[in-house]
């Protein structure tokens, strides 16, 4: 367990320090910027208008920013847990002044992951028995929740985004998970069964990208996506449900991974959007290796594709520059100067350790 900390540890120190820092140099504001020098200068981050801004790559910053503060909890490190759960406020203030003062989103998985996060910091907040700030988050999750139940269709799948032409896993599974996690079961439920009927592929038991307005199939295979299907379904806790997550952790283990060492790694999606696609699967895996509902041996392929894949990027990192590779079977090459470094791949790599870290020993 220890060492899972300190690599969480180490990778949390390292995303923060070259990523994170003032929005427009305002005080109190705290924003991650997309890109980043690969050679850090020791010059704090000032993140411009200049700047991409992608809204759900900061919903999954502020969701390991919340995974180091119960790290720091369970250490028994209360005072820094309690420090955590501010940069996750300020984070999520930052994110709506960015934002142009909102938090209206024209893609509804943006809106989904933010949503998850929210529901991470409140569940800490009231841990720590910090009660000034439950009473914006829940406004802010209810904010979120009903921009989320807009998106749905009559079918019973989520919409990716305001044009509504394309029902997909990468927004129904976060919405149902979301709404199975603030009581709306129900709800939940009617999309969770969308995505196993219409989604679900019989063959390999993996779960597809989406089906189109037209009703075409996108039949592309993404890791995230099973990840939070998986979370969804232990969310809701029937046995059926607890079959169906079992059955595609079985599914995960055979048909998203590489041999390493004899062992099975968790494929990687690269760059951009695709930094994040398994570090979102692992932070669900590990929801799976600790549910004492599953069985022995569905918790143990869990776990174990949790700690392969993590040691994978711990033991491939440029250590020199506390950089994490985005492609399997390869280690991180040298940084040439002037190279650039994405917070997506980043943010990954250190979502990986937390997951690991939270499984112990």
């Amino acid at each position: 367990m220890e060492q899972w900390d300190q690599r969480a540890a180490s990778a949390e120190g390292w995303v923060l320090r070259r990523f994170v820092g003032r929005y427009r140099r305002l005080p109190g504001t705290l924003l991650g910027s997309t890109v980043a020098p690969v050679q850090q200068s020791g010059v704090r981050m000032i993140v411009d208008g200049t700047h991409p801004f992608h809204y759900w790559w900061q919903a999954h910053l502020l969701d390991a920013i919340v995974d180091g503060a119960w790290r720091r909890h369970r250490g028994g490190d209360i005072a820094g847990a309690s420090g955590s759960a501010i940069l996750g406020h300020r984070l999520l203030a930052t994110i709506r002044l960015r934002n142009r003062g909102t938090l209206r989103n024209h893609f509804y998985d943006d809106t989904a992951w933010l949503a998850l996060a929210v529901d991470r910091l409140a569940s800490l907040d009231a841990h720590l028995g910090r009660r000034a700030s439950r009473v914006s988050l829940s406004r802010t999750r209810r904010v979120l929740t009903r921009r989320l139940l807009q998106g749905r269709d009559d079918s019973g799948g989520v919409f990716w985004n305001r044009d509504r032409d394309f029902l997909n896993a990468a927004t129904s599974g976060p919405v149902a998970l979301h709404l199975a996690r603030t009581g709306r079961v129900e709800e939940a439920r009617n999309i969770v069964e969308w995505l196993c009927t219409t989604l679900l592929e019989p063959e390999r038991g993996m779960v597809l990208d989406g089906v189109r307005r037209t009703g075409a199939l996108v039949t592309d295979v993404y890791t995230y996506n099973q990840g939070t299907t998986v979370a969804a379904l232990l969310a809701l806790g029937s046995p059926e449900d607890l079959a169906r997550a079992a059955s595609l952790v079985r599914a995960i283990g055979n048909h998203l991974t590489w041999q390493r060492g004899g062992k099975q790694a968790l494929v990687l999606h690269g760059v951009g959007d695709g930094g994040l696609f398994t570090g979102i699967l692992v932070r669900y895996l590990a929801l799976a290796a600790l549910d004492e509902r599953l069985t022995a041996e569905v918790r143990g392929v869990a776990a174990e594709l949790i700690r392969v894949t993590g040691d994978f990027l711990w033991e491939t990192r440029d250590a020199a520059q506390g950089l994490f590779t985005h492609s399997a079977g390869h280690a991180v090459h040298t940084p040439e100067p002037g190279d650039r470094t994405e917070l997506s791949v980043q943010v990954q790599a250190w979502m990986v350790m937390e997951a690991a870290a939270r499984l112990g020993t």
